[in-house]
């Protein structure tokens, strides 16, 4: 795998998010390396920062990485992918608390390596009823469909939007996330 061609293929995806991501934010993103064995990942910057997001005057937060290796693909010896191997979607309310967190990462030691969700800690435990223990939401690893369930930043960027009230900054939002889901 030729570096040029290494270095084309992550610029490509860095040009993706960053289009995504300018629908709702202005915070820049970036590669960030690391020393081996670690994995460089793709972040706003600073590195792992929060990028604020306007909600009708309110403020909310957003934190996102993607690690990935650059990997051959299969039109060629040339041809060369940009290929995820974990990410984390983390917003956050107005007082930087976490409301909810999508994280995926295969290669930790954790049993919950397939994707899912993280609700806010400060969640209140559920009383299901029947004298059981009450569920504790804010504990859990919820699945989003095993692999095939990745969420994406384009997905994250729509969640914003139309549930969460984020003010898009950009008029085509709905066109350019539809594009990055294609």
């Amino acid at each position: 795998m030729a570096p040029r061609e290494s270095r084309a293929a992550v610029e490509g995806r860095l040009r993706h998010l960053r289009r995504v991501a300018q629908c709702v934010t202005e915070q820049p993103i970036a590669v960030v390396h690391r020393p081996a064995p670690r994995l460089p990942y793709f972040s706003f910057l600073p590195r792992s920062a929060l990028a604020p997001l306007d909600r009708g005057g309110a403020r909310v937060w957003l934190r996102f990485e993607q690690e990935f290796r650059p990997a051959q693909n299969d039109a060629g010896p040339d041809a060369v992918d940009v290929q995820l191997l974990g990410d984390r979607y983390q917003l956050l309310g107005t007082e930087e608390q976490e409301v909810l967190a999508y994280h995926w990462h295969p290669l930790g030691v954790s049993p919950f390596t397939d994707p899912h969700l993280r609700l806010s800690g400060s969640l209140a435990p559920l009383d299901l009823g029947g004298g059981a223990a009450p569920a504790r939401l804010g504990k859990m690893h919820l699945p989003t469909g095993g692999h095939v369930g990745l969420v994406t930043l384009a997905d994250i960027v729509r969640l914003l939007i139309a549930e969460f009230a984020v003010e898009p900054r950009r008029p085509d939002w709905a066109r350019i996330v539809a594009e990055a889901d294609a």
